[in-house]
């Protein structure tokens, strides 16, 4: 029962959350913001659903765009074995 605590621990300590920003010029107060879940897997090879477009997202121009895995899309990829990595992703339009 201990080891297979310890590989959970392990497994944890192991995978990490993480966000990506992209800033597209100088950090202004947003329109307005979009949030999309963008879904891929296969240890984050392949994709599962549209690429986001922040053209589109912005109805032209965009601002910032930012992708997180938090620790809910972590535990569901560890729970799937890496077959399914969803990311949220959220648009900053300008003014």
């Amino acid at each position: 029962m201990k080891s297979i605590l310890y590989l959970i621990v392990l497994c944890f300590s192991l995978t990490a959350c993480h966000t990506f920003n992209l800033n597209k010029g100088p950090d202004v107060h947003p329109r307005y913001e979009t949030e999309n879940f963008h879904h891929i897997g296969i240890l984050k090879l392949v994709e599962f659903s549209e690429p986001v477009d922040p053209r589109k997202s912005c109805d032209g121009d965009w601002n910032s765009v930012e992708t997180r895995t938090g620790p809910i899309q972590v535990l569901i990829g560890l729970i799937v074995g890496g077959f399914y990595n969803p990311e949220e992703v959220k648009v900053s339009c300008k003014m």
